[in-house]
């Protein structure tokens, strides 16, 4: 947005009176400030969870960051750039949090241990409505392929490198459908956190994870006297 100066002179918004963005004035030469990238992130975010995919503008998330448009523009290519770095930051805060559950021996308890993480980190409303918004956007957007394929590639990683390992070592069914078990582990938690906007208890993995794999004893006996 341009104003007029003194004498009349017409001056973008964000710039100097010589017409430079103020950042690259104050510190010529020097990296980019990692801790303005963050504060970029954090306002997308923000926004996204606040507002949705499609409420968040560029203007507001420099106001929020203390910042310019220009800013934003030396660092990523438009909003949808930016929000897709913000998403994957989600993510990779999700998978810190996986990462720190106690070591455990048996694929059941490594199971209820992540279900467990999950709950945990969905309980928080912030990260709840951005998940939520995010999986709406990318059903009304289907242009937005990256960010999908994000969220797609990220659906239940952990959880099925979890059950490939699983029936690698024994412990379960070497013919285990990995794709309906994850329906079966996942579906209660997203279900409830996402789309009914309501937290789970972090007790509950341990039933989920049970009712899933009895499940999967209950299809494998039905098999076992349909061939009898």
């Amino acid at each position: 947005m341009a104003t007029a100066g003194a004498g009349g002179a017409v001056r973008k918004e964000g710039s100097t009176k010589s017409g430079k963005d103020p950042e690259k004035t104050a510190r010529p030469g020097r990296p980019r400030r990692a801790d303005l990238d963050d504060r970029f992130l954090e306002a997308a975010l923000d926004l996204l969870a606040e507002r949705g995919y499609d409420g968040v503008s560029l203007e507001e998330v420099a106001r929020r960051a203390a910042s310019t448009r220009p800013s934003i523009y030396r660092r990523w290519k438009g909003r949808d750039a930016l929000l897709l770095d913000a998403v994957r930051l989600v993510f990779r805060r999700m998978d810190e949090t996986a990462a720190a559950a106690p070591p455990a021996e048996s694929v059941r308890e490594r199971i209820r241990r992540l279900l467990e993480g999950a709950i945990r980190d969905l309980r928080d409303p912030r990260r709840r409505r951005i998940m939520a918004n995010v999986i709406a956007a990318i059903h009304r957007h289907p242009e937005l392929d990256e960010l999908q394929r994000l969220v797609h590639a990220r659906r239940g990683v952990l959880l099925r490198r979890i059950l490939e390992q699983g029936v690698k070592r024994g412990e379960l069914p070497a013919d285990l459908d990995i794709e309906a078990a994850l329906d079966l582990l996942m579906g209660p938690v997203f279900y409830r956190c996402l789309v009914l906007d309501l937290p789970l208890d972090p007790d509950e993995a341990g039933r989920i994870t049970e009712q899933a794999l009895a499940a999967r004893r209950t299809e494998d006996e039905e098999t076992r006297e349909k061939t009898r």
